[in-house]
C-alpha cells in the first residue's frame, strides 16, 4: 500500500505529475482524501476497471 498522503502532497508541490489508485487500494486513499486540505487543487478521473488518476488541477 502506498503513502497516499505524501503522494498528495508530492502532487500538489508538482514534484510528480499523476498518480494511480487502483480499485482494491480506493478505501485507504479515501480515509486520506476525506482530511486533505488541498483537495480542490487535486482533481481525479476515473477509467473503467476502477482505476481513478489523480493530477493536479490547472
Amino acid at each position: 500500500m502506498s503513502d497516499y498522503f505524501e503522494l498528495l502532497e508530492k502532487l500538489r508541490q508538482q514534484e510528480i505529475d499523476e498518480f494511480v489508485v487502483e480499485v482494491n487500494d480506493f478505501t485507504a486513499f479515501h480515509k486520506i482524501w476525506q482530511t486533505y486540505q488541498y483537495q480542490n487543487q487535486i482533481k481525479g478521473e476515473a477509467a473503467r476497471g476502477g482505476k481513478i488518476t489523480y493530477r493536479r488541477s490547472l
